[in-house]
C-alpha cells in the first residue's frame, strides 16, 4: 500500500470524490481561501494537489494568477478542458508534490480537503511541505486543510456505503492509532463490475501539523476548526492552519 496514491485517484474515484460536489461548496471554499490568504488581486497562488481544478478555476475567475499541480494526468486533462471551456488562463502541471521545481515564485499556496499525508515515510510528507516553502516568496502564505485526527478517532466508523448514480462504494476502514494512519479497502460495484482499491492516509492532530509545518520552515499564524477561527477540538471534522514563510 506504500504507493496507493499512484493508482487510487483515477476515473473510478472521480465519481465519489468530485462528481457529487456542488458549485456552491466550491464557491464557499474559494471565499474561505481568499479571506484567509488575504492577497491582492493578481497575486500568484499555487494549488498543491489541485485535482480537476475546482479551486484553480474559481481563484482564476476571481482575479488571481493560479498554478495547479497534481500527479494525476487524468485530472490535469479534465482541469485543462474546463479552463478552456470557461475561457480562463491558468497553469496546470502534472507533478509529484514532493518535487516541486519552483523557487520563490508564489505569493500564496493552498492544500485543501486532506490532500496531504499520502506517503508512508513521514520524511516524504515533510519533504512536500519543504517543497511548498521553497516555492513561496519571502512572507508568502500557505493554507493547509486536513481531516482532524481527534474527530476521526472520536467518530470512527469501520464501514461506510456511498451510493453512486451507477452503483455503490463499500468502504471498510481501520484506524491504526499507533501510527496515526487511516487504512481502508474500497470496493466499487458498478454495472455488475467490481473494482477494489486501497488507501493509507497519515492523519494529524493539530499540534502534530503545527510542529511539522515548523520543521518545514513555516511560522503558523492562525488555526481553524471547521473553518471557524480557533484551535480545532474533537468536535471539529476539519482542521486548517494558515502559515507564513
Amino acid at each position: 500500500m506504500s504507493e496507493w496514491w499512484q493508482t487510487f485517484f483515477d476515473e473510478t474515484y472521480f465519481a465519489v470524490g468530485f462528481r457529487p460536489i456542488k458549485r456552491r461548496r466550491t464557491l464557499a471554499d474559494t471565499r474561505f481561501i481568499t479571506e484567509v490568504l488575504s492577497l491582492k488581486k493578481g497575486s500568484k497562488i499555487l494549488d498543491v494537489c489541485c485535482g480537476i481544478g475546482r479551486h484553480v478555476l474559481e481563484l482564476s475567475k476571481a482575479g488571481y494568477q493560479v498554478t495547479g499541480v497534481d500527479l494525476s494526468e487524468t485530472y490535469i486533462d479534465v482541469a485543462r478542458k474546463l479552463a478552456r471551456k470557461r475561457g480562463l488562463k491558468v497553469t496546470l502541471e502534472q507533478r509529484d508534490m514532493r518535487r516541486l521545481p519552483y523557487k520563490a515564485t508564489f505569493d500564496g499556496a493552498i492544500s485543501m480537503w486532506t490532500s496531504f499525508g499520502y506517503f508512508e515515510d513521514e520524511r516524504d510528507n515533510l519533504r512536500t511541505l519543504k517543497a511548498v516553502n521553497r516555492s513561496l516568496k519571502r512572507g508568502g502564505k500557505f493554507l493547509i486543510e486536513l481531516i482532524n485526527r481527534d474527530w476521526l478517532v472520536a467518530n470512527f466508523e469501520p464501514v461506510g456505503w456511498t451510493e453512486l448514480k451507477d452503483g455503490y462504494v463499500l468502504e471498510k476502514r481501520e484506524m491504526d492509532t499507533l501510527r496515526s494512519r487511516l487504512n481502508a479497502d474500497w470496493t466499487y460495484i458498478k454495472k455488475g463490475r467490481i473494482i477494489k482499491k486501497r488507501l493509507s492516509l497519515r492523519v494529524y492532530t493539530i499540534h502534530e501539523l503545527v510542529d511539522l509545518l515548523g520543521s518545514a520552515g513555516f511560522r503558523p499564524e492562525r488555526l481553524f476548526g471547521d473553518r471557524n477561527e480557533g484551535a480545532p477540538t474533537r468536535r471539529h471534522r476539519m482542521s486548517a492552519v494558515l502559515a507564513s514563510k
